[in-house]
């Protein structure tokens, strides 16, 4: 819920339904910035938990993510890179 807390998304367009992943994390997959991962039956809580890693060894991505963290003040993340 991070990731939808912080885009301003819809939970739905990010991380989908039962059957398939949310369009912005399939796109993101494609572009090869980031992994999502699905863990079933985590421990406390139930049904699925799905982790996404963002790729920061790729240069565009580390700058960008340096960029945002040196300036907070700066509005949501646009999904433009």
């Amino acid at each position: 819920m991070e990731v939808v807390r912080h885009t301003g998304l819809s939970r739905h367009s990010v991380y989908g339904d039962k059957t398939s992943r949310g369009r912005a994390i399939v796109e993101l997959e494609n572009r090869g910035l980031v992994e999502a991962r699905v863990f079933p039956k985590e421990r406390g809580r139930g049904g699925k938990i799905t982790k996404v890693r963002v790729f920061y060894d790729k240069e565009t991505i580390k700058r960008r993510i340096d960029q945002k963290i040196s300036n907070p003040s700066s509005e949501k993340c646009s999904g433009q890179y």
